[in-house]
C-alpha cells in the first residue's frame, strides 16, 4: 500500500522519470490486494507504470490505483505493460477500478502540452473495468486504449478520505474502536466473499468443470450440434478452460465457436486466449471472428456482475485485514502473535509466507519449517508458485544458517551472495524481493530500472464493419436446389438449425419483382415449385430468416 506520497519530476529531465512502479507484484497464486492510493503524481514521464504480473486473479485480486491525482503528464499517467515487453499470459492489474457503487477516484488534471499523453495505456494480458464518476470530468480518462480499459459511470463520487492518523497507521488513542471496526468489517467482507464464490463455482460450468472437458474431448464432430447446445444452455457461465478446450478439439465449425465465444465474453478476455483462436487451434478462426470477440468484451453478463461483487467484497475484506496487519507492526513493541491470529484469519497463501517471517524474525525455526511444509498441502501450486516456493525455502534456510552461525546478513560469503543473486534473478515472488533488498542494502548490489516505456507496439485486430449474428445464422443454415437449370420443377431443400419463428424462401425476377414465395416453419424440410408457367431465364432465390438473410443464389429457367 502507497499512499499520500508526492512525486514530482525534475524542470529538465534527461531520463523517464517514474514515480511508482509496481513490479510483479502478484504471483499466479499470491492473492494481494495491493493499492496505490490518495498518492500526488506531477510533471512526470509515467506516473505509475505496472510492469508484468500484478492480478492473481482476473475478477478479484490484484493492483488496484484509487484517488490519485496525475497532472502534468508528459506520456502516460498509468501505463500497464507486460514484463520487459515480452509476452506475458498474467500481466496487468486488477479488472476492476472501483466498482460501479464507488468510483475509483483518479484525478486526470491536465497534460504536458508538447507531447501526446495516455491517461491509461493497458498493455497488459486482460482488459481493466475502470470506473469514474460522470459529474466530475478530470475523473474521465480521456485517452484511453479501448478495449483494453473500458470505462463505465459509477453510481457514487469517491470522496478519498485519508487512512493515515498523525502520520502513521498506529494512533493508541483510537486503537481499541478502530480495530474493533476494522476486524468487524473485515468479517463481514469475509462472509460476503466466500458466500459469492461459492455461488460463483456452483455456476461456471455447472459446477462440474472436470465433466464438460470430458464431454468436449469425447464428441464427435457429427454430435457437434449437440454440444453447442449444452454450452450455449450454460452461457455465461462456461469457463475460459472450458472454452479452450472446445477450440482446441476441432470439433464445433467456426461459426459455433464464434457463437460460443460471443455468449461467453467474461472468459474471453484475454489477449493469450485469442492468440490462441488465432494460431494455437488445428483451425484457427479467421482475423474478423477474432475482432468481434474482442469487441464483445464490453458486454455485461450476469457473470461480470457477479464477479465485480467478488471483487469488492475481497477488496473490503484485505483493506480492512491489511489496516489491523499495518496497526500492529507499527506499534513499539508489535505483538507477533497477534499478526500471526490476523494471517491465520485470512489465510491465503501471502499469509502463510507472513507467518514463516514472524517466526524467521523470532528464531523460531522449528515452527517457521511446520509452516513451509505444509504450504503445498494446503494450496494447489503451479509451476511458477512452485518455484517460488522453493526459493523462499533456500531464503529461509539461508537466514537459519546465519542465526545458527551467529552472523547478520552484513556477514555473507561469496557463495551465499551467489545464491542470493540467484533467487533474485529467478522470479518475482517474496524470496526474490527480500533477496534483492538485501543485496542492495548490504552490499550495494541494487537492480536497475528494467522498463520500457518507448515499447508501445500492439497487434491490432482485423476489423470489417460485420453483425457477428448474421454470420452464425448463414453458418448454421443450408439450402439446395434442384435440378438447375429447371423446366418443370426445381425442389428446394432447407436446414435451419437455430430457426427461431419463421422463415421465408422467396424468388425474384432480375428487377426484383417477386415470381414466388413460401413459408418456412420447420428446421429441415422440402418444397417443389412448379416451374411449367414461369417464362424462361434467371431468377433470384434468398432465404431470409432470424433477422438476416441466410442463403442466396440463382437459379436458371429453361424452355419445357
Amino acid at each position: 500500500m502507497v499512499e499520500e506520497n508526492d512525486f514530482e519530476g525534475a524542470t529538465s529531465q534527461i531520463l523517464p522519470s517514474v514515480g511508482i512502479m509496481p513490479n510483479n507484484t502478484n504471483l499466479q497464486t499470491l492473492q494481494d490486494n495491493n493499492e496505490l492510493y490518495k498518492n500526488e503524481f506531477d510533471n512526470l514521464y509515467c506516473g505509475s507504470h505496472p510492469v508484468g504480473e500484478n492480478t492473481t486473479s482476473y475478477y478479484a485480486t490484484g493492483l488496484q490505483l484509487l484517488c490519485n491525482n496525475f497532472s502534468n503528464g508528459i506520456y502516460s499517467d498509468i501505463y500497464i505493460t507486460d514484463i520487459y515487453s515480452q509476452n506475458n499470459a498474467n500481466a496487468g492489474i486488477r479488472e476492476c477500478q472501483g466498482t460501479d457503487i464507488l468510483a475509483a477516484g483518479n484525478r486526470f488534471i491536465s497534460h504536458a502540452p508538447a507531447l501526446f499523453e495516455w491517461n491509461i495505456f493497458n498493455g497488459g494480458d486482460a482488459p481493466i473495468d475502470y470506473y469514474y464518476y460522470p459529474n466530475n470530468a478530470d475523473e474521465y480518462p480521456t485517452l484511453h486504449n479501448s478495449p483494453m480499459v473500458q470505462p463505465f459511470g459509477a453510481d457514487n463520487e469517491n470522496n478519498c478520505p485519508s487512512h493515515i492518523n498523525n502520520g502513521i497507521y498506529y494512533n493508541p488513542s483510537l486503537e481499541r474502536s478502530g480495530v474493533n471496526t476494522a476486524y468487524s468489517k473485515f468479517l463481514i467482507g469475509k462472509t460476503a466473499y466466500w458466500n459469492l464464490y461459492y455461488s460463483y463455482l456452483q455456476l461456471i460450468d455447472d459446477g462440474n468443470t472436470p465433466a464438460i472437458l470430458q464431454q468436449i474431448q469425447s464428441t464427435w464432430p457429427q454430435e457437434a450440434w449437440d454440444l453447442r447446445n449444452d454450452l450455449m444452455d450454460m452461457a455465461p457461465y462456461v469457463s475460459r478452460e472450458a472454452l479452450e478446450e472446445a477450440a482446441s478439439s476441432d470439433v464445433l465449425p467456426d461459426a459455433m465457436l464464434l457463437e460460443i465465444c460471443l455468449a461467453n465474453p467474461d472468459a474471453t478476455q484475454s489477449q493469450e486466449f485469442l492468440d490462441l483462436l488465432a494460431n494455437g487451434i488445428p483451425n484457427p478462426l479467421p482475423p474478423y471472428m477474432i475482432a468481434l470477440i474482442e469487441e464483445n468484451w464490453d458486454m455485461e453478463t450476469p457473470l461480470s456482475i457477479l464477479q465485480h461483487d467478488m471483487a469488492a467484497a475481497a477488496a473490503k475484506m484485505d483493506r480492512n485485514m491489511n489496516f489491523l496487519i499495518i496497526n500492529e507492526k507499527l506499534k513499539p513493541e508489535p505483538d507477533n502473535d497477534s499478526l500471526r491470529l490476523y494471517y491465520v484469519e485470512r489465510d491465503n497463501i501471502t499469509d502463510r509466507y507472513g507467518i514463516v517471517d514472524s517466526y524467521i524474525e523470532e528464531a523460531k525455526f522449528d515452527s517457521s519449517v511446520l509452516v513451509l511444509d505444509q504450504i503445498p498441502i494446503d494450496f494447489d501450486l503451479d509451476d511458477q508458485a512452485i518455484d517460488e516456493y522453493d526459493n523462499f525455502y533456500l531464503y529461509h534456510d539461508l537466514m537459519q544458517l546465519l542465526n545458527d552461525s551467529n552472523r547478520t546478513i552484513l556477514e555473507l560469503d561469496s557463495t551465499e551472495i551467489d545464491l542470493l543473486e540467484q533467487i533474485a534473478e529467478d522470479n518475482a515472488g517474496p524470496s526474490a524481493i527480500k533477496c534483492r533488498n538485501i543485496l542492495c542494502f548490504a552490499f550495494g548490489m541494487c537492480e536497475e530500472y528494467p522498463g520500457n516505456l518507448n515499447d508501445t507496439s500492439q497487434e491490432k485486430s482485423v476489423r470489417i464493419p460485420v453483425n457477428p449474428q448474421d454470420i452464425i445464422n448463414k453458418a448454421y443454415s443450408s439450402l439446395e436446389v434442384n435440378p438447375n437449370p429447371a423446366s418443370i420443377y426445381a425442389e428446394f431443400s432447407w436446414e435451419i438449425l437455430n430457426l427461431d419463428g419463421d422463415a421465408l424462401l422467396e424468388i425474384t425476377d432480375m428487377k426484383g419483382q417477386a415470381v414466388a414465395k413460401h413459408s418456412i416453419n420447420t428446421v429441415e424440410g422440402k418444397w417443389l415449385w412448379d416451374t411449367r408457367q414461369v417464362i424462361p431465364g434467371i431468377y433470384i432465390y434468398s432465404l431470409k430468416g432470424n433477422g438476416s438473410l441466410l442463403k442466396s443464389g440463382k437459379i436458371t429457367i429453361i424452355d419445357k
